[in-house]
């Protein structure tokens, strides 16, 4: 697995490549945010052997996205990727 400084740069450059001039300071947050957030669970392994790679990286990984997609798309009733000008 790459170290977490992989993740990172390779989410900023995808966020940059798919949002062109949109990718502003807070949208370079938000994605350094969410591709380091499975590798907090190294910090967990330090008191439970064995989570590394086991915490988040498994079920969390599908369960955020798809509640977002949820909410977005059969509650609240709008295009998730809709584009607002």
């Amino acid at each position: 697995m790459p170290p977490t400084i992989v993740h990172a740069a390779v989410g900023a450059l995808t966020g940059a490549a798919i949002l062109g001039d949109d990718f502003d300071e807070w949208a370079l947050i938000a994605v350094l945010l969410f591709s380091i957030f499975p590798d907090i669970d190294s910090f967990v392994a330090l008191w439970i052997p064995g989570m590394h790679r086991t915490l988040l990286h498994n079920i969390w990984v599908v369960i955020i996205p798809a509640t977002i997609l949820f909410y977005f798309t059969r509650i609240r009733g709008t295009d998730f990727f809709e584009r607002h000008n």
